[in-house]
């Protein structure tokens, strides 16, 4: 660390503020060239002895000086003598309804989260003010508590080193070592929520009130209390497969746990932002529903399913799976893919079977699917391996047949599970639902000599 008798408060501020981070091994600067990641970079370098520094740049093409500033970013990478990788993305093209700030963010963390993958930490420039406008967005969009806490130092393997710096000791710190930095236009248009509230909002309350020390300090406060309560909740009562969550009804009857578990999920299946009060307690409120009942919001689909709540990203939902096999698959011994999974037909080695299902389960993450056991000779010719259909009719071991949806509901499977279930079914007759029963019609019995497994696997 570099200390002198010489050194001006901003110097000493940033080689203080370095030396907090001087035990990671290697640093990418997101880099836009723009005045706060400029300063962000001289400070990793400048003081960062021992730290393998590389920066990225993505480039949005979204105005015509993008060329130029990619451009500038690489000579200013060359003469720190730093490796530097740039990253084309078109953000228009990428939307998928989202605006343009939430796309381009967005895509910019994919970026971020493949150098994080690598074992690296991704420093972005992001400062005291930033914090503050975060927070009062949050306020505005009707957040909860945990919005208050508006942006933190270190947020996983991303790190915000200079986020308590001003906007004025940055200018301080640029004017003492004669930095060069590129001035995006767009930050000074208000058409964009954030430099509305920079350049509108925050200005006009600050007229009256000491605005950004404030929401700086409510940060703060929110922060530790958040803190404190995250150690007395049981995250163990939400349970995750993939990326889908589970939780009991139950656990969301007291309204502030409910809250921070449905937090909990959405921030492990990667929303982190633009969510509102509004949306979290939407979900909660399906625990007060009937079974089915569901709720979707940016990507996300919460569902009731019994006496639970199930909770993943849309992209990841069986029914938008869901593909056409029906018929195209013939009944016979053999291994067949269903959604990730596989469906193992067999025969058993030894013929006599009296019982319609063997002795053992398959357990795959969450879910428990039985091995079950049927008499070949008796699935007729043109029986096929499918999903579920509309009209389909079941009569399972030793009950009476009724629709299979009826049977669904009356064995409370999951919607969620319904679709995807391999079904080996001749015309709209089930002969068996693989992973949990069998129609009695063709169960093994003592004069069984063609006894066959069916088996769901990963």
């Amino acid at each position: 660390m570099v200390y002198n008798f010489f050194m001006t408060v901003i110097e000493k501020k940033a080689s203080d503020t370095i030396k907090k981070f001087v035990d990671e091994k290697s640093i990418v600067v997101a880099l836009s060239g723009g005045r706060d990641s400029v300063c962000l970079l001289d400070m990793l370098c400048r003081y960062g002895k021992g730290l393998e520094i590389s920066a990225l740049h993505v480039n949005h093409h979204l105005r015509p000086e993008s060329e130029q500033e990619a451009i500038f970013v690489k000579e200013l990478c060359d003469g720190y003598g730093i490796k530097l990788q740039i990253f084309d993305i078109d953000v228009m093209a990428g939307r998928n309804g989202r605006s343009v700030e939430t796309a381009a963010r967005d895509m910019r963390h994919e970026i971020y989260k493949k150098f994080i993958d690598a074992g690296k930490k991704v420093a972005v420039a992001h400062h005291a003010l930033d914090r503050a406008e975060t927070v009062l967005m949050h306020i505005l969009r009707g957040s909860g508590v945990e919005g208050l806490v508006g942006m933190s130092e270190r947020d996983g393997d991303l790190i915000r080193p200079i986020l308590d710096f001003m906007p004025e000791e940055l200018d301080e710190y640029v004017a003492l070592f004669g930095l060069r930095f590129v001035t995006d236009g767009t930050n000074f248009d208000s058409t964009y929520d954030r430099n509305f509230v920079r350049l509108q909002v925050l200005p006009l309350l600050s007229q009256r009130y000491p605005a950004v020390k404030s929401l700086i300090r409510l940060s703060e406060n929110a922060s530790r209390v958040e803190q404190f309560a995250s150690k007395h909740l049981d995250y163990s009562v939400i349970s995750f497969s993939g990326e889908v969550a589970t939780i009991g009804v139950e656990n969301l009857a007291e309204p502030y746990s409910a809250y921070k578990y449905v937090l909990k999920i959405l921030h492990t299946l990667g929303l982190k932002k633009d969510y509102t009060a509004t949306h979290v307690e939407s979900v909660i409120a399906l625990s007060k529903c009937n079974s089915g009942a569901k709720f979707s919001f940016l990507g996300i689909e919460a569902i009731r399913e019994f006496d639970r709540i199930r909770i993943y990203k849309l992209a990841d939902k069986p029914a938008e799976q869901k593909q056409n096999i029906d018929a195209v698959s013939n009944f016979g011994e053999g291994v067949f893919d269903f959604f990730g999974r596989k469906l193992k037909i067999c025969k058993q080695v030894h013929a006599s079977c009296a019982t319609k299902s063997v002795k053992k389960n398959t357990i795959i993450g969450e879910e428990t699917f039985r091995v079950l056991a049927v008499d070949g000779d008796k699935i007729p010719d043109g029986a096929v391996i499918r999903t579920r259909r509309e009209g389909d009719i079941f009569r399972p071991y030793g009950g009476g047949e009724k629709k299979l949806k009826k049977y669904f509901i009356d064995k409370k499977i999951a919607l969620s599970k319904r679709d995807i279930l391999p079904i080996i079914a001749v015309g709209n007759r089930v002969l068996v639902i693989a992973g949990v029963e069998i129609s009695d019609e063709v169960k093994c019995d003592k004069q069984t000599k063609n006894a066959l497994t069916i088996e769901i696997t990963d």
